[in-house]
């Protein structure tokens, strides 16, 4: 070393020094973000998917009891005529809709509708029911989310 500074070497081998434990930082830094950002769409998601499963129970508590008013269902829709209104949920595409309106059961088709995308980027959703005779006694839902699987029994409400 010379007594009246660093020579150009050891200020060359200082800078590597510290350019290398910078970017180590700088690359932990930027993988800590990457798995933040990826857990906190994860977490959005789940709970994006549990919302839409309160909204699905909230609707299958005021469904008829009564199979007949069941006009339509699948493993992959449902649809069931209140009072003044017909309410129906159905996955497709990857997409969970809710529709509100008046349903037509003969034609199979919506008449007048208000439709709702309630979910996307679902890896699967299905419905199975239960009833005993004509009475309808509960509907469960499971929905698929990046590998976690959801679900729901509603019960009948009335």
């Amino acid at each position: 070393m010379n007594r009246d500074g660093f020579s150009l070497i050891e200020c060359m081998v200082y800078c590597v020094i510290v350019a290398t434990i910078m970017m180590l930082w700088f690359n932990g830094v930027a993988s800590f973000t990457r798995v933040c950002t990826t857990q906190a769409g994860q977490i959005n998601l789940t709970s994006t998917a549990y919302s839409a499963l309160d909204v699905f129970v909230r609707d299958i508590r005021k469904a008829p009891h009564n199979f007949n008013e069941w006009p339509l269902m699948t493993d992959t829709a449902c649809v069931f005529k209140l009072d003044e209104y017909s309410i129906g949920w159905e996955y497709k595409d990857g997409q969970l809709f809710r529709y509100q309106g008046n349903y037509n059961g003969s034609d199979k088709q919506w008449v007048k509708k208000t439709k709702s995308l309630v979910l996307d980027a679902l890896q699967g959703c299905s419905f199975a029911y239960n009833r005993s005779n004509q009475t309808m006694v509960s509907i469960e839902i499971t929905l698929m989310t990046q590998g976690k699987k959801l679900n729901r029994i509603s019960y009948l409400g009335g």
